[in-house]
């Protein structure tokens, strides 16, 4: 994974700017409540068709077999092996749910004034009329704490549904630092997002572990940008 490239925006004087430009369009391919709800996770596309600049997209990968992270037509896929994980950068591999933009701009729409944590930036964007349309957020931080889980269904066995991180490998970072990208949609549930949150969000550590967040405490000065088109 290439080295963290510094980001200087000056928004610190303001919580929040949006230009008029219009959301890139977020295309999905599968669903949350298909893997979640009906325990069907069969493949929905394979990433090789990603690798291109300005497509960002998560998921899980077919079979509940790990997370996946695409960072500007990069991919990052992370598996569990035992309790550890096991990193890769190949494209090929299905995807049980696709989310994914391809932007040509992103806007800064929030610096936080505070630290926050996972409810807390949600309810930050939510004030602000953010939460809506469903668009695509990306940002790169040197996190507080990140709770983060892989997951990783046994081969052969069925998908049930209601408990898909029984065999997920969790894990909590500390002071580290990490880029962030996901969807927020108000009204994602079930397609997108889960029922508790409009976030949907991955990250990808230095060391190259694709992980879905669970939870997070990022500090104040962190820029938020979403796609454009």
């Amino acid at each position: 994974m290439a080295p963290f490239a510094p980001f200087h925006v000056l928004l610190l004087m303001s919580s929040f700017v949006v230009t008029s430009g219009e959301v890139a369009r977020v295309s999905v391919r599968g669903s949350m409540r298909a893997i979640h709800k009906e325990g069907r996770a069969s493949a929905v596309a394979t990433l090789d068709t990603l690798q291109r600049p300005g497509v960002f997209a998560i998921g899980p990968v077919a079979n509940l077999q790990g997370e996946f992270v695409v960072w500007d037509g990069s991919v990052h896929v992370s598996r569990r092996s035992a309790d550890t994980v096991v990193n890769s950068t190949s494209p090929l591999v299905d995807a049980a749910l696709l989310v994914q933009t391809e932007a040509t701009v992103w806007t800064p729409i929030l610096t936080t004034s505070r630290g926050m944590n996972l409810v807390e930036l949600a309810e930050e964007l939510r004030s602000k009329g953010l939460t809506r349309p469903r668009s695509f957020l990306r940002f790169e931080t040197r996190a507080d704490t990140i709770d983060w889980h892989v997951i990783h269904w046994p081969h052969g066995e069925p998908i049930k549904a209601g408990d898909h991180q029984r065999y997920a490998l969790r894990g909590k970072d500390v002071e580290t630092t990490v880029r962030i990208t996901g969807v927020v949609d108000e009204d994602g549930a079930g397609v997108v997002t889960h029922h508790n949150s409009p976030l949907h969000l991955h990250g990808v550590f230095l060391d190259g572990r694709a992980v879905h967040i669970d939870g997070l405490v990022i500090p104040a000065g962190t820029v938020i940008l979403r796609a454009d088109s």
